[in-house]
């Protein structure tokens, strides 16, 4: 199903990348819709990886 979605509709919908990479693309949407959703990727990604504690990180509240 993957290969249904071509790059320039993932792009369309959805950001990736760096922390700085995703934080600079998410301004493209301020004040065009409502709170974004983020959400850790699940298919394929390693279990080393800390998906959800990189979002938290880029995205949370500051300490």
């Amino acid at each position: 199903m993957s290969d249904a979605v071509s790059d320039e509709m993932l792009d369309a919908i959805a950001v990736a990348g760096t922390p700085a990479e995703v934080r600079d693309r998410l301004k493209q949407w301020e004040g065009l819709t409502d709170p974004v959703l983020l959400y850790p990727p699940k298919v394929g990604a390693s279990p080393e990886r800390e998906n959800l504690h990189a979002i938290v990180d880029t995205f949370g509240a500051p300490e």
